[in-house]
């Protein structure tokens, strides 16, 4: 199990060989909602704040908000977002 981020989840820049050239990689979740896959997020009841806010407007609208990439992303056909919580 790995610990949910959000650079992870929505992604980043990375520098390329070229230096001082920056190129945006999604990160998991970004793709999932872009190519209409599902997602299973284990223990989210532990996730940090952030993660839990970032997650609010995907189940309410279906958008997801790329903060400094400057992109909303809407929901593929066909992507679902599961999520397991302890008790």
């Amino acid at each position: 199990m790995c610990p949910l981020s959000v650079q992870a989840l929505l992604g980043t820049y990375m520098c390329t060989e070229v230096p001082g050239e920056f190129v945006w990689r999604p990160g998991v979740l970004t793709q999932a909602v872009t190519r209409g896959h599902w997602v299973l997020l284990e223990d989210v009841d532990h996730a940090p704040m952030e993660v839990v806010t970032l997650l609010l407007p995907l189940l309410e609208s279906g958008t997801l908000t790329l903060p400094g990439h400057g992109d909303t992303v809407h929901a593929a056909p066909g992507f679902h977002l599961f999520a397991t919580q302890r008790y």
